[in-house]
């Protein structure tokens, strides 16, 4: 059955004079006179039918059963709390953890940049950037994320441009051109010595020209 609102009071009202050990520090601290507090334990004590506080004169000290209701109770408020304070962190803003998986020139070019930005907004949230330029599944691995180039993203993801269109360029060395010459057309390059790279997937980057805009 859940709690009324006075006994959860009641409760709490309990636990602060067990941690006083006196209704005068108790009351202080609750902002409340002591004799309010001595009907607050005596209405508790007369609905549960037990005896919780031993009173002197002088000081005030929890009965067996007091102390076992204390111990128990207590817990129970420190969860309470714990709830109310990761509350607190959610309206102070997004927490939790990223996992990315982004190309080494994303990284550099892309992220490298963002990151203290996203740090400063988003000061809360655990970011984790793995750089792989192999081919991932993104979601198999556990990623939130990933960065890769449009043409190699399988059509079942959903994707968001994060550039403009690249534009890949051919490039040679001045002393290479000095020695083989340079090239016309691209048909020329069939009798150059170039240099290929590999896709994540292992497959070797086939060259496609265009004419420049």
């Amino acid at each position: 059955m859940p709690f009324k609102r006075n006994e959860i009071h009641e409760l709490s009202v309990f636990l602060t004079i067990v941690q006083y050990r006196s209704f005068r520090k108790a009351a202080d601290h609750l902002d409340v006179t002591a004799s309010a507090l001595s009907h607050s334990m005596k209405a508790l004590e007369q609905r549960l039918g037990v005896r919780l506080l031993n009173r002197t004169s002088r000081s005030v000290a929890p009965t067996a059963a007091g102390t076992a209701l204390a111990e128990k109770i207590s817990a129970g408020f420190e969860l309470i709390h714990s709830g109310l304070e990761d509350l607190n962190d959610h309206h102070q803003g997004a927490t939790g953890s990223i996992r990315i998986n982004v190309l080494k020139d994303a990284a550099i070019l892309l992220l490298r940049p963002a990151i203290p930005i996203f740090r400063q907004r988003f000061p809360n949230v655990e970011l984790e950037v793995a750089v792989d330029d192999q081919f991932v599944d993104v979601t198999a691995e556990g990623f939130d994320a990933g960065i890769r180039y449009g043409g190699t993203i399988p059509e079942d993801m959903i994707a968001i441009p994060l550039t403009p269109a690249l534009r890949w360029i051919v490039v040679a060395a001045p002393d290479y051109l000095k020695t083989y010459g340079r090239t016309a057309v691209p048909e020329d390059l069939l009798s150059h010595n170039c240099i290929r790279i590999r896709t994540g997937r292992g497959q070797i980057y086939k060259w496609e020209f265009g004419t420049r805009r």
